[in-house]
């Protein structure tokens, strides 16, 4: 039976609201009294509402008003005070407020339903359109109050959505073929579907080329198909090895021209403050010895941070002993200042960058999005070393097998992090982890073999049959348009900042 069936507000025209707050402490709601209580009258039409008798109703005039709560699992909770005095009859208006802010006021007619006062408040908060259920609840001085709960989903609220792509090499063409078939079957580009875009070395190379404006800066210069098709016919000029070098002992073991000249034919003179969609690019500062991670939200903000995309990319690919750092310049100042940075792979610290992704987001907006993280592996080969060949290893054989367990090793304990902390965000975080496993031989960064690269084709049309990708797929498909979803966060940041 609907809510409507039980409780109808018979009321006059309006009501002029001033507020009520609530807090939640040791898990019990406390109200506080407003500065002016106005009655209004209770009809009720299905006989099981409990309606407070005319003795249980304060002396005083009361306030009146529906105010959004979040205590316990139940975020966007309604508390409806029961400040009801029958014999006095005026007019009411109800305000709506979400955490200390009115969002918007309804004049209450003669017959205003309480369905249709919290179907207007589902409008004024975002919310679903589902019916709540009515207890009786004495909180301190307001007796007869009523509480209208809502039980929402965590996945209701509108997504922050997050993509973020492995380090890997020539690998970078899974993920590529991964977004591929995602813009296919959302008819999208990824700008238009995803909030924030992170990436390390051949990621970071994924995520600025699906960020790259065109011309007019309203649009993606390059679907994910065209990203995927510089990986196949591009390859084996970004993996130019370079002459007498005898094994890389001397220099990297690739021209860093060759690689230079596909990134300026790609992203010209673009800065990271022109991409589509935030991004997120790990490196490392050799001359420094930190971390270095190009945002472009920080750009925006200061030249001295806005570096050219073909130089962002070039620094977070810069694989040791691969090719040589990247040495970058940022924009100037109004001073005249810029940075300069000597870049090489930000795998070297984050090659998974998921969960610098997830914390950039938690800075900037703590509880006030939902988060759906999507993080897409370059493939990873099991390569096993026995006990008896592992214990008589020097530093040669060592220094062989480091690379990749220092590689590895943090991409999976990040892994594992964020599958813990999903499972205690209480659905408000969204984490999908997209791999595939390879052979030992197929595990190589520099491999631009036509074979090795129709095999890890093939490797990624099986991953993007499984059933977590459709799991991604649906809940895309399920997303608001990109305008509603950043009204919404614009609107969450304005009430956080006024408080």
């Amino acid at each position: 039976m609907k809510l409507s069936h039980i409780l109808t507000l018979t009321l006059l025209s309006t009501l002029e609201v001033s507020g009520m707050r609530t807090s939640h402490s040791d898990g019990a709601l406390e109200t506080l009294p407003s500065r002016q209580m106005v009655p209004y009258v209770p009809h009720n039409r299905g006989g099981n509402t409990p309606i407070p008798e005319e003795g249980e109703a304060p002396a005083e005039a009361g306030t009146f008003f529906i105010q959004i709560v979040h205590f316990g699992p139940n975020p966007g909770s309604m508390l409806l005070p029961g400040h009801m005095r029958p014999e006095v009859k005026i007019p009411l208006t109800i305000s709506f407020c979400e955490d200390g802010e009115i969002r918007g006021t309804i004049p209450l007619q003669a017959t205003t339903t309480i369905e249709t006062i919290l179907g207007r408040t589902v409008q004024h908060a975002g919310l679903p359109e589902r019916a709540p259920s009515t207890r009786r609840a004495h909180y301190g001085s307001n007796p007869g109050s009523i509480l209208l709960r809502r039980h929402v989903q965590p996945e209701v609220r509108v997504p922050f959505v997050v993509f973020s792509f492995d380090g890997g090499g020539i690998r970078g063409l899974i993920p590529a073929y991964f977004m591929t078939f995602l813009e296919a079957n959302l008819e999208m580009r990824t700008h238009q579907f995803v909030d924030l875009l992170a990436g390390t070395s051949t990621g970071g190379l994924l995520a600025l080329g699906l960020a790259t404006p065109d011309e007019n800066g309203q649009n993606a210069r390059y679907h994910a198909r065209d990203i995927l098709h510089l990986y196949k016919t591009r390859g084996p000029t970004i993996f130019t090895k370079r002459f007498a070098n005898f094994g890389g002992l001397r220099n990297a073991a690739y021209e860093s021209e060759s690689f230079e000249g596909v990134l300026q034919e790609l992203f010209g003179d673009i800065p990271l403050s022109g991409s589509l969609t935030r991004t997120l690019i790990t490196s490392y500062d050799t001359e420094r010895s930190k971390p270095v991670v190009f945002k472009s939200e920080k750009a925006r903000q200061n030249p001295q941070y806005d570096f050219a995309m073909r130089d962002t990319a070039r620094g977070t690919s810069a694989a040791p002993t691969y090719f040589p750092p990247a040495e970058a310049f940022s924009r100037a100042d109004q001073y005249g200042d810029h940075m300069r940075i000597c870049a090489i792979d930000g795998g070297m610290f984050a090659n998974n960058p998921s969960m610098c992704a997830f914390s950039e987001v938690l800075h900037h907006y703590g509880d006030l999005v939902d988060v759906l993280l999507v993080s897409v592996g370059t493939g990873r080969a099991t390569v096993p070393l026995p006990y008896v060949e592992a214990r008589d290893m020097g530093l040669i054989g060592w220094a062989k097998r480091l690379a990749g367990i220092a590689i590895d090793g943090p991409a999976i304990a990040v892994d594992y992090q964020l599958r813990q902390i999903s499972q205690s965000f209480g659905g408000h975080l969204r984490y999908f982890r997209i791999q595939t496993e390879l052979q030992r031989e197929n595990a190589a960064m520099d491999d631009v073999s036509p074979q090795n690269l129709a095999t890890l084709e093939h490797r990624a049309e099986e991953m993007v049959r499984s059933s977590s990708v459709s799991r991604v797929l649906s809940l895309l498909r399920s997303l608001p348009p990109q305008e509603e979803r950043q009204a919404f966060l614009q609107r969450r940041l304005a009430a956080r900042n006024t408080q």
